[in-house]
């Protein structure tokens, strides 16, 4: 067992998830790899074969997402439901909603299970999640497209399934997921990113499941946030199947066979 002199601080210098090979010793060559792990400090030395690990007594958890996140933000008051008694309300504008869910290759069916609600002054669609309230502007200039409300995490999750013993099919936008609780077995908890980045809480309830499906938009930043969460989540020892949709596409643009073929093709 290494004692911890050999090896802790270089550990707890890395961001929460990372890596890093370092020198040990007088050893010529950086053979011990420390890792610094959402509950835990781990090291081993390839040369002397040996390691240690330290379980962290607390885990803070990273405020620093996205800017869109804001838990100082309430949902605005004029919100009133889409449907009233499971009659379409008629205080809704319907054609300009129908046709902005249309171009997003969304429809009305996939929100009734999320208490869809409309805001006038915001022209904002508001779906309540199982861990936040999401707003989608239908504003094509608005700099921000997704607000969440009151929300304690980074990620949306479209499924209120226990997460322990199934597998995240994780997506960037909310739509892409609500579609995919749509088409997936319930062994699938979708779950949107927000965004291309993999914050702390995140990689905490990655640990917590029974693997990843990481299906994130057929675009450059897409492309190039993939494998950087893919090589996260296996640092943590996640496991984890990258799959894309059609080119230049998002999931949500994707019928919904698309979602359980590409599951079912493993």
């Amino acid at each position: 067992m290494l004692h911890t002199d050999q090896w802790l601080r270089e550990a707890k210098r890395l961001p929460i998830g990372r890596s890093a090979r370092v020198y040990h010793g007088a050893e010529h060559r950086p053979n011990l790899v420390v890792k610094n792990l959402p509950d835990r400090y781990t090291a081993y030395c390839h040369r002397c074969h040996e390691g240690g690990v330290v379980i962290k007594d607390y885990v803070r958890a990273d405020s620093t997402y996205s800017t869109v996140q804001d838990n100082s933000i309430t949902p605005p008051h004029d919100a009133v439901p889409l449907f009233l008694h499971g009659v379409p309300n008629p205080k809704i504008p319907w054609q300009k909603l129908v046709a902005f869910l249309h171009s997003k290759s969304m429809s009305v069916d996939y929100l009734k299970g999320y208490n869809p609600k409309y805001s006038a002054s915001a022209e904002r669609l508001l779906l309540d999640m199982p861990d936040q309230t999401v707003g989608r502007s239908l504003r094509s200039a608005s700099t921000a497209k997704w607000l969440t409300y009151r929300s304690a995490v980074s990620y949306v999750r479209a499924s209120a399934l226990a997460v322990e013993g199934r597998r995240l099919f994780v997506t960037e936008d909310c739509f892409s997921a609500i579609k995919a609780a749509h088409s997936l077995p319930p062994t699938f908890v979708p779950t949107a990113l927000m965004g291309t980045e993999a914050y702390n809480d995140f990689l905490r309830l990655a640990l917590s499941s029974a693997g990843v499906v990481l299906c994130l938009d057929n675009d450059n930043a897409g492309l190039s946030a993939a494998p950087k969460i893919q090589r996260a989540l296996r640092l943590l020892d996640v496991p984890c199947k990258t799959v894309y949709p059609s080119a230049g596409a998002d999931p949500k643009n994707e019928p919904l066979e698309w979602f359980r073929n590409v599951v079912e093709s493993e």
